[in-house]
């Protein structure tokens, strides 16, 4: 039976089309290569692009970003009730109806990314005409998303609930609940698989890529790792 974990790591990655940081404890970066554990839903972190002397400069984009900038629910049938308190501390409490449902929020949340298509032909000079050896297992992290603060909850079970506070003062009833300079805490939850209440400096999500041969040539192709 999968963990807890696996299975918000299934949800997280069928709802955003993105590899999540599962329990934000990996140290990602761009270039990182490893075998992926698809039953236990882990890595097995192996090297990285730089130990190969592979120089791809990464694309940076600080724009809108289609993913956790704004407030999201992945059910319409979550809750969330703002509220202020007499001396304006603010209050947001979540409720869930259906099981290994998501609410999530980052602050201040950018992308770095590697152009394919040029690490694609870096990779096949090296092999091709440098001999370079390249495990076909491996998948390399090509697409990083950071944040300087990330708050993710997800429920275990039916009727869950999370109330988080605000330990400064707020001007408006609503507010990100991501927020690094709003002290933000717990004050109760219920059947809660996993809360993570602005972390900061975290890599929530990241994308990858495999190496694959083309059928009937000496050359290889980038493909995007993992099931959107």
């Amino acid at each position: 039976m999968a963990s807890k974990q696996e299975k918000a790591f299934r949800k997280l990655r069928r709802e955003f089309g993105r590899i999540p940081n599962r329990e934000l404890a990996e140290r990602i970066y761009l270039g990182k290569i490893g075998l992926f554990d698809s039953r236990h839903a882990t890595f097995d972190w192996r090297t990285n692009l730089e130990s190969f002397g592979l120089n791809v400069k990464p694309v940076i984009d600080t724009g809108d970003l289609p993913i956790v900038n704004e407030l999201y629910s992945s059910d319409s049938d979550i809750s969330l009730d703002f509220s202020l308190t007499e001396n304006k501390y603010g209050s947001v409490t979540v409720q869930f109806q259906n099981e290994y449902s998501i609410v999530t929020q980052a602050y201040e949340l950018n992308t770095e990314n590697y152009e394919i298509q040029a690490l694609e032909e870096e990779l096949n000079h090296k092999i091709i005409n440098q001999g370079f050896h390249w495990d076909l297992n491996w998948i390399i992290v090509t697409q990083i998303y950071t944040c300087s603060s990330y708050t993710l909850l997800i429920n275990s079970a039916r009727d869950s609930k999370i109330t988080i506070n605000t330990g400064v003062p707020i001007a408006m009833t609503s507010f990100n609940i991501a927020d690094p300079h709003l002290n933000l805490g717990i004050k109760s939850y219920r059947n809660m698989a996993y809360n993570c209440i602005g972390n900061k400096n975290v890599v929530p999500f990241f994308v990858m890529h495999q190496l694959k041969k083309v059928a009937g040539s000496n050359r290889y192709q980038l493909k995007r790792f993992g099931r959107i």
